[in-house]
């Protein structure tokens, strides 16, 4: 008989072996300040076995939190941990999961430039363009290009790296609505156009709104308003982006958490005059202290805004209420005004309206406002579908069934579209 410590190791080997591992796709999405990271089994109903994130990178008050498919939570305190420790602590956690494999990292990558249309393989040839498109966003691309290093530091080569971006969707833009009226020559050097943002989240979106109404991705026409802390609005034709409202930066559209959307340019340059700062100071001002929280110099918050409109706040004071209305009606009129030009690049009838992110999914005030409004487009509400969401019913309507034009909600998943287009990038390779 086999000495009791060899017969020990084998019976481990023999059940390592016969356990086998769940491949997963590891999708990261990595901030200035965050980190969030899901991991999806695709080969079972894509579900989502594990999701986490770090939050207050560099803070005291910094921790990595994971919350697992049974909905368990664990809270681990890293305070003032810088980047690169918190990135070892995110994949020293997946490491620890037994019953998983990382098999491919999809990354998010906000902007892709001109070079890129479409999902790719993170090569270093790959990387080097996605640094050139720094200047076009230098406050998202850099933390994302260090998410990818990172990750093929702590993963090793044998996991590939794929990254997908925000702009590609909109790379189908016709010229006539991408270009800007500036001389051809300049937007040509500068690579001056509008690339949209969003385009995971409108893609997704898009396709599963098609499939709930029984419609051909490639036959239906749609129009997407992602309304959450940044919020952009993307007809859709026949699965293909035709305009959308963010422009060369996320700056440009609807009005948004604290970025000020659509602005006459020459405000900026009164701006630097009269208050005696630069461009600089403006356009920080511009991104980060206007939208609803600049109207309404309370929150940028629209369900904070909206317990004030309906007198929900009891310390409210009367100026308190007017400038969050006024918040809110700027935001539902811009928003409208966004739509309705975006019915020309539909080129026909358009089959629906479709509500996604934060306030798109779950502000029925602001979907009732918005209704209201675009009656005109053949947009009919129903109250009852409307106060729940569209779970109601299996097409996640919020208009009347028979209106002409359909309105609906669809809860959007970045995440999921990343792992969908790195599962697809692989089989590719």
């Amino acid at each position: 008989m086999l000495p009791f410590q060899r017969r020990l190791r084998l019976g481990v080997r023999l059940y390592c072996s016969a356990v086998k591992k769940r491949e997963v796709v590891m999708v990261m999405n990595c901030g200035s300040s965050s980190i969030k990271y899901q991991l999806l089994d695709m080969a079972n109903s894509e579900q989502c076995v594990l999701k986490g994130h770090v939050d207050g990178i560099g803070a005291k008050s910094c921790k990595l939190i994971q919350t697992d498919a049974s909905g368990d939570k664990e809270v681990t305190a890293i305070p003032e941990a810088g980047y690169d420790d918190s990135m070892q602590r995110v994949f020293d956690s997946v490491a620890k999961l037994r019953d998983v494999e990382v098999t491919v990292v999809g990354h998010r990558v906000v902007h892709g430039g001109m070079n890129f249309t479409a999902a790719t393989l993170a090569t270093d040839a790959a990387l080097e363009q996605i640094r050139e498109c720094v200047p076009l966003a230098p406050l998202h691309n850099p933390a994302n290009i260090r998410g990818i290093e990172m990750a093929r530091k702590c993963l090793g080569s044998g996991v590939p790296q794929v990254v997908s971006f925000d702009t590609a969707f909109h790379h189908t833009l016709p010229p006539y609505a991408s270009l800007y009226a500036i001389p051809y020559e300049t937007a040509v050097e500068l690579k001056i156009k509008r690339y949209g943002f969003h385009g995971l989240s409108h893609q997704y979106v898009s396709e599963a709104a098609a499939a709930l109404l029984g419609l051909p991705y490639d036959r239906a026409t749609l129009i997407i308003a992602h309304l959450g802390s940044g919020c952009s609005a993307t007809s859709v034709r026949h699965g293909k982006s035709m305009d959308t409202t963010m422009g060369m930066t996320p700056l440009d559209g609807l009005i948004m958490g604290t970025r000020a959307g659509q602005l006459d340019p020459g405000i900026e340059e009164y701006m630097c005059n009269q208050m005696g700062v630069g461009i600089d100071e403006v356009t920080r001002l511009l991104n980060r202290k206007s939208g609803l929280l600049g109207v309404s110099g309370i929150s940028a918050d629209m369900r904070e805004l909206v317990a004030y409109a309906q007198g929900q706040v009891e310390s409210a004071t009367a100026e308190q209420v007017s400038r969050a209305n006024l918040a809110i009606d700027m935001f539902v009129y811009r928003l409208c005004r966004h739509i309705a030009a975006l019915m020309v690049a539909s080129m026909s009838s358009c089959d629906a309206l479709v509500f996604t992110g934060g306030i798109g999914e779950g502000s029925s005030f602001i979907r009732n406002r918005v209704m209201q409004k675009l009656k005109f487009l053949g947009i009919f509400e129903n109250q009852a579908s409307n106060a729940v969401h569209g779970t109601n019913n299996k097409r996640r309507l919020i208009s009347e069934p028979d209106s002409p034009m359909l309105a609906m909600v669809v809860p959007t998943n970045e995440e999921l579209q990343i792992a969908r287009e790195a599962v697809k990038v692989l089989e590719m390779a």
